[in-house]
Order: C-alpha cells, then structure tokens, then sequence
C-alpha cells in the first residue's frame, strides 16, 4: 500500500554541470609523464590484506581484502606515487577495480599522515561491477602529497570478508606494479567447530545446560546451510563474581583456520557486564581478542565487537571480527583446544545467566538452527456486507491542482450502506506484547463516518466523521491471540445513510505496532560531552570548547518502536551560551536534520521533517534509531563551558509548529535595560503574547522575553534574562584617599556621590579633609549581565577637619545634590 505523486504542469530535467571545468581542460594540457619507473610501496591499515591473483605475471593483478566487524574509523590502505610528481603539472590517474561484494569507497590524494584532496568519496560499489575512476588530479596535488589512498567500508561494520580486484591502475601511463601472487596456506577449520554443550566446562559458581530453543526443520536446515553449533545456557549463581566458560573446539588446532575472520554468536544475557574473550587460555591480556563480545550491553565499552537484535525474540547477534590482529602465529606455540570465556556477573545479590543459541568462527554471517523468525503478523482476505464494493489492490487518482496524486491499496465503494455494515478480515499472528497499536491512513473522496472496530466492540472514539481529504487513525488494539481476531472497518453505516452520492475509500496503511519510545533515560554521550543527572525526563550534558570545533561528538537519545508515520520530531532544547547546534537522526550522511548553525542562548521548539531521510538506509521501521545532538562540531564557535538541555523529545504525524526564530534576532542592552528587535518578530513578556512590547521597552532582571515570528507564524524562543547580580559591602575595592580627594583605580565597576550620576571614573577632588563621604557602588553592567545592586560606603578623607576659633566646625558638609563624579 503507497502513495505516488506525479506533477502535471512540467517536468524538472537536472543537467549536471559538476564535470565542465574539468572537460574544459582535458584537450588543452598535455599529461606531464612521471619521472621514475614504478610506483612506490604500499602502507595500509590493520585488518587490510593484499595478494596476487595469479603466479603468471602477466594475468596478477592487487587482490584488496578487509573485513570489519565493527565500526572502523577510515581505514585507508595507500600507494606510493612515481617520483617527480609536478603538482604545477597536469597529471591523469586512472583506476579501475572489480569488487566482489557491495560496498562503500573513496579515494584520496594523502601526505605521509593524513588524507587531502578528495577525488571520490562515498561511492556505492557493486559486486561483479568493475568500478572506474579516471581524471586530471592538479588540483589535489600539493606539498607533502606522496600517496594515494582508498578507503572501503569506512564507519561501517561489514560482518563479512570482501575483496576488490585492482585491474588497472596508472597515473600519466605509469602503471602501479601488482603485489606478487604468494599461495595461502589453507589451514582447514575443524567440523564441528565447538563441540556441544555436554563438554563445556564451567568454574565454580555456574552451571550448563542444553539451550531449548525451537530449531529449524531438517529440510530447512539443509535448505538454509544452517550450522548446529554449540548452544548452552549458563546459569550464574547469586553472590558469584564472575565465572569462566571453556569452550573446546572439535580438534586442537596448531594454526589459524584460514576461513576464520570473525567469531559469530547469538546470546541473550541476564545481569551479565561483559563476557571477555580469550583464545586458548586466560593468559593475562596476550590471549584476549574481545574485551566483551555482547557488544556493550553491559558498562563495558567494547573494541572489535558488533551486536544487534536477533530473529529470535530476545536475543542478540554479535560478530567479533579482525581476528589476525589479535591472534597470531605466536597463539599456537602449543595447540589450541579451545576459547575461554570470562563471564562477569553486573548485580552479585542476584542471579545471572547467559542463554547461547549458536557460536563458531567463520567468514560471513552463519544460519543457526534455531533462527526461527517470530511469526509475522497478517491479514486475512478482506470480505466486505452487500453495500459495498472491496477491491484489495485498488487505486484512485485524485487532481489537485498542479498534481495527480495516485493512492493505492485497500479500495473500498459503495452508494448507500445498512446499519452496522463494515469490511472485516481475520488476523493472524497476532502479538499483544508486540502490536498493541494500530494505524490506518486512509484517502476519501467524500465526506464520511468511519469507526474501528475489535470483534464487534468499537475502537477509540468510534463513528468519527471525516471530510474529503486524507487521514490517519490511531487506537490502541489488544485482544487475546489465542481466539480468531476480527479487524473491522465500518463506513457510514452507524445509522442508516440516505446517500445515494457515490463514495471512494482508499485505505492504503494498515500498521500493528508498538507504541514509539524515546528513551531519555537510556541516553548517551561520548568525547568531551558529559551527561548531567537528572530526575524529571529531560536530557541535559556538559561540555567545554576552546574557540575551535571540539569534533563530531554527540549526545544519542534512542527511539523504538519509530514507524515512517511518525513523520516530524518535535525537540524542545534550552541552550545556555551561544553554540553551533547540529541535529542527525541516526547516519551522518543520510539523516541530516539541522546543519550545524549558531543559535544565541534562549529555549527553542524545532519541528523537523523526517520524510525525506527515510527510504535512504538513515532510519529502521521498527527498529533502534537515535536522534543524535551535536554541538560545537564545526565552524566558527565559541569558546566557554556549556550545557544544553533537551526539555522534551516527541514525534508527530502532523507538523505542529515551525522552528522557533535564533534568540540573536533581539539584541539585548544590560546597560540601558532595554532591547531591540528586528523587523518580522514580535516580543512578550509572557509566554501567551497577550501584550507585545515594542524595541526600546524595559526589561527586567531575573524574569523571561518570549520571541516568535510576526502573528504567530513560529514557535516560541524563551529568552532568560539573568537576575540582577549583588555586591556585598566588604567586596567593595578600596579608594585612594587624600585630604582632598577620594579615587578608585579600577575597572568594572560604577559609582556615584549623593544624586550625581553614574559613572565608571569614581573621582572626586575639591573635599574637605577629615570629613566622612558616603559613595555608592555597584558592577557594571556587560554584554551579558545587568548592572549589579548597588551598596553605600562611607570613605573619609585624611587630615583633620577645619574649625573655627570657638572650636565651631566650619567644614563644608558632603554635597547633598548635583555632585557627580569629577577628575581631581
């Protein structure tokens, strides 16, 4: 069931005009040969591999050969360039590879540490496909570059070994000189590669048993290539710390197997932290090539491992891949008679446990015999009362103007209907745990009534009248499995219509589905952003930047149960300083909500669009997906110790508002204790703008501006504004003082005598000695605080006070009016 939309008024044709500079130039220059014979030695990252493909020089091409099994951070392998290498010169590389499998590439031009010019990045690589690269590489020429660099499957965990055939490979008609072709030594795996469960060993404080899960049927098994492995559950007792678990393989082996690139295994763990494991014995760290191999599900952070949810309910799927980095030849100085798990208990006052479902070495994801796939949920066949008509796959244009939109699916016509009449089907599969939701859109051309129906009970708010138009119905559904469900859908029939108008249903969604979670409890954070605790849902983290982007480090909210109708996010964020904010749902690449853009500290409401990410990979229909925040990652920031504050986190079928407006679209004046606003916004004082207040209105210490489009036509921004600051009297500088004179030689501050004004000099001459002045003094107001309270002191001049023969004081008391601030 979907929906296309095709325009009617005009085709858009796109002309890419990306290659003209470069075509431009291709008829002018004439390649500068490279000096030198060959190209130099190559340099490569661990878990990258190279070999001929044949003994006969003139057929041996570079065989390229990786296999990631968790997210590598760009893994490049490089090749040295000919020597002389003029990057004032035109220079044409031509590359040419066949992959075996698909995957992720990008070439570069590198100095000797780092990558540089970019040529090609991020292309999809076919299997059997030969992938071609040919141009004039100037202008990705510079000092230092003495390499070029290929990446596959950078960021990516591929959970299988891939290769890709270098056939071609030149630069200026130099050709790169292929690897030469060494044999492997095949090194045959054991059948089976663990033996069962019965010969496992377990330590002091665990038992083992047989793992009772459902298993595949045998001709499945056979269909499949389904591997009966070694299964077992481990029972944990409580007080146990940790304990380990010898697994011992179906022979002992005196070297690597040559198909063994990874360690696959499906697990489900119970107050388990970490499982570490070793190959052969527990010898300290020299035999360890995973330190946990549930893939994080414990505190542990875990290297060279990947897990993600199995078919099995409960249950997950991990790889541990890059095997050769951590066991080597040195490993089988002695035969190897198996692996050695290390279990480590999270909670020793309770019980653990850790049920396996399969494990072995291998080089691509295995079947196990008990991958059986929960029972997916169905619809029987749609059967419909006499009044109308029921077409299962059935479609309906509708011209709108400047489009013609098709919806198709469940079509459903009729021109009058009987009391309680409806369309039903039968559901099968169904699972309360898993379906307690359930969504349907639907298109009517008509006005109409429409009810939901369990059995013969009504869902939600019942018959429910809706215009012509598109619409979504969203009612908790839940029913005992274990008798036959009815799904019914009545049209205009709670009471009898006198209609005889012709009307068009297209019901073109029908979802079961759990309700959609956002995990604020779960959230997580790396590099310098520290996560805050909190009590009351929100998210809130720390982090200090200099004036420089501190990197692509995130904070990640997680999101279940996300389906593509729940189409917009809704994020409100408080931030605390100016920053550069960035929003991703899932993939850097695929999921870009928010660019990272400055924002002015303020409370904003965004509402993004997640439509046009999902269908790219970016997201997973009823899967783990993360809204990940970045802040300060790139660009120009400022420097300071920050805190961001995700208030509220949801998601919507229905755009409920638009961006609030930058907080820097009002400049606040501390000093004058006012602000101005630009043209199209409008300012409050109260979050319901029932009064607006116009540039050069007061503002008030300790209180909040709300600032939104004109009429209402964005969210809010709250704009906290700081409270006033106090002085205290002992903080007070102290003043120089003469007979004559009182002075203070400091900057910050503002002062004035009796009612003079305010000002930052703080000098008075002219004074009678002996005589006791009372000044105020307060902070002065910055670009980002008020001026503080003031406070009273009383300074008194040096010398002794004048008096008049009779002893009468003849002094000049302390001005009461108009004596302000003066230089002395």
């Amino acid at each position: 069931m979907h929906k296309t939309v095709t325009k009617k008024s005009s085709v858009l044709l796109a002309i890419a005009l990306t290659l003209i500079l470069a075509l431009t130039g291709l008829g002018l220059v004439t390649a500068a040969k490279a000096e030198g014979t060959a190209w130099g030695a190559i340099v490569k990252n661990e878990g990258y591999t190279v070999n001929g493909t044949s003994a006969n020089a003139a057929e041996n091409k570079t065989k390229i050969s990786w296999n990631w099994s968790s997210d590598q951070s760009y893994p490049r392998i490089e090749f040295a360039l000919p020597n002389g290498i003029d990057g004032n010169e035109a220079h044409t590389l031509t590359l040419k590879m066949l992959p075996d499998s698909s995957a992720v590439f990008s070439l570069y031009t590198a100095t000797d540490a780092n990558p540089s010019g970019c040529m090609a990045y991020g292309i999809a690589l076919s299997a059997d496909t030969e992938y071609s690269y040919s141009g004039n590489i100037q202008s990705y020429l510079g000092d230092g570059i003495t390499r070029i660099a290929m990446y596959f499957d950078s960021a990516t965990a591929t959970n299988v070994k891939k290769s890709a055939v270098i056939t071609e490979f030149t630069l200026d008609g130099v050709s790169y000189t292929p690897v030469t072709y060494t044999p492997e030594e095949v090194v045959e795996a054991p059948d089976p590669v663990f033996k069962a469960y019965t010969d496992w060993t377990v330590s002091t404080g665990g038992t083992a048993s047989a793992n009772t899960l459902d298993k595949l049927s045998s001709d499945e098994i056979a269909e499949k290539g389904a591997i009966d492995m070694g299964a077992g559950n481990i029972a944990i007792a409580s007080g146990t710390q940790s304990v380990t678990l010898d697994v011992p393989f179906g022979q002992s082996l005196t070297a690597m197997p040559t198909a063994w690139s990874a360690l696959y295994w499906k697990f489900k763990a119970t107050n388990i932290a970490s499982v570490v494991a070793h190959f052969g014995s527990v010898n300290g760290d020299s035999n360890i090539f995973c330190n946990d191999i549930t893939g994080n599900l414990g505190p542990t952070v875990a290297w060279n491992c990947a897990a993600s949810k199995s078919v099995t309910d409960g249950y997950r799927n991990a790889t541990i891949g890059s095997l050769s980095t951590y066991i080597n030849d040195a490993s089988f100085t002695n035969a190897v008679e198996k692996i050695v798990l290390v279990i480590n208990v999270a909670d020793t006052s309770a019980p653990a446990s850790l049920e396996i479902g399969g494990m072995t070495f291998g080089e691509s994801t295995p079947v196990f015999v008990n991958d059986i796939p929960s029972p997916e949920l169905s619809l029987d066949t749609w059967m419909g009362d006499g009044c109308y008509t029921v077409t299962e796959n059935g479609s309906l244009s509708v011209d709108t103007g400047d489009a013609q939109v098709t919806y198709e699916g469940l079509k459903v016509e009729y021109t009058s209907t009987t009391k309680n009449a409806n369309i039903h089907t039968t559901v099968t599969n169904y699972n309360a745990e898993k379906h307690g939701q359930l969504h349907i859109g639907f298109y009517t051309d008509s006005e109409i009534m429409a009810c939901v129906g369990l059995g013969w009970a009504a869902l939600g708010d019942g018959h429910v009248t809706y215009p012509k138009g598109y619409h979504t119905i969203n009612v908790p559904f839940a029913a005992d499995a274990t008798q036959a469900i009815y799904l019914r859908l009545y049209f205009d029939s709670a009471e009898v219509m006198g209609t005889t108008d012709k009307k068009t249903v297209i019901v073109d969604s029908i979802v079961f589905h759990n309700d959609l979670q956002v995990v604020t409890a779960e959230a997580t954070a790396n590099g310098p952003l520290t996560l805050n605790n909190t009590t009351d849902g929100t998210v809130s983290f720390t982090y200090e930047t200099e004036a420089t982007p501190i990197g692509y480090y995130y904070a990640a909210i997680p999101v279940q149960n996300w389906y593509s109708f729940n189409r917009f996010l809704l994020l409100d964020i408080t931030l605390d300083s100016t920053l550069r904010l960035g929003v991703n749902f899932n993939t850097n690449e695929n999921g870009g909500l928010l660019a990272h853009t400055t924002y002015a500290p303020g409370r904003y409401k965004f509402c993004f669009d997640t439509n046009f990410i999902f269908g790219t990979g970016a997201c997973a229909e009823n899967g783990e997906n993360f809204v990940k925040i970045y802040c300060d990652a790139e660009g120009d920031v400022v420097a300071g110790t920050k805190t961001v504050t995700v208030n509220s986190i949801s998601f919507s079928e229905k755009a409920e508002y638009v961006h609030s407006p930058n907080a820097s679209n009002i400049t606040l004046n501390f000093a004058a204790q006012s602000f101005t606003v630009e043209n199209g916004f409008e300012v409050s004082a109260t979050a319901d703008f029932a009064t607006l207040l116009e540039s050069g209105a007061a503002i008030t210490p300790g209180t909040s501006l709300y600032l939104r489009g004109e009429n209402n036509s964005t969210a809010a921004t709250q704009i906290a504004l700081p409270a006033r600051p106090t002085l205290q009297k002992e903080d007070v500088p102290a003043a120089t003082v003469g007979d004559n004179f009182i002075r203070w030689a400091v900057s910050g501050y503002e002062f004035k005598m009796g009612d003079g004004e305010w000002n930052a000099l703080g000098s008075w001459g002219n004074l009678q000695p002996g005589t006791a002045y009372t000044v105020s003094v307060r902070k002065a107001a910055t670009a980002t605080t008020f001026a503080s309270e003031s406070v009273d002191v009383i300074v008194t001049t040096t010398g002794t006070k004048p008096t008049t023969p009779g002893g009468e004081d003849t002094s000049t008391p302390a001005p009461k009016k108009r004596c302000g601030s003066q230089a002395s």
